[in-house]
């Protein structure tokens, strides 16, 4: 008994390590849910910005910002549309900043 103690104590010490899932059930269905959505999101922003590295912190600020709002978001019929929509239009704003900055 106690060495199937320790060998789970030890197993939960390393699942923390490559990030284990969330104690609470509302951000454990947000665990899943960007688990499933970022690589969309992800693309789509790319097909805008052309860079990945962009497209990958915009994604990841229209999570961010799900996940602030995710009581409210969760209930949507389809909360991966939201991110999408955020996601989109973070990306226009970057464009456009950057078109304007190469004309400055």
């Amino acid at each position: 008994m106690r060495e199937t103690v320790e060998r789970t104590r030890r197993s939960r010490r390393n699942s923390a390590d490559i990030g284990a899932l969330p104690d609470r059930p509302d951000e454990q269905e947000f665990y899943w849910f960007f688990r499933a959505e970022y690589p969309p999101v992800a693309s789509t922003v790319y097909l805008i910005l052309r860079d990945r590295g962009a497209a990958e912190e915009i994604a990841q600020e229209a999570f961010v910002s799900a996940f602030t709002h995710w009581h409210r978001i969760s209930r949507y019929d389809r909360p991966e549309l939201w991110v999408r929509r955020v996601a989109i239009r973070m990306a226009m704003r970057a464009a456009q900043r950057e078109r304007v900055r190469r004309v400055l």
